[in-house]
């Protein structure tokens, strides 16, 4: 399985941010950049 690099804002261009953290949390192997992603994802919901 190889891993897909995207950048939070890249994501959330393609789907609102809250489902883009559901599929971020859905990913079964997380690895640090994923990990990192979903740190910023929610940090920009609570702004």
């Amino acid at each position: 399985m190889t891993d897909v690099i995207v950048s939070a804002e890249a994501v959330e261009e393609v789907q609102p941010a809250g489902l883009a953290t559901d599929v971020l949390l859905a990913a079964e192997n997380k690895s640090p950049i994923v990990a990192e992603l979903e740190t910023q994802i929610l940090e920009r919901q609570r702004t």
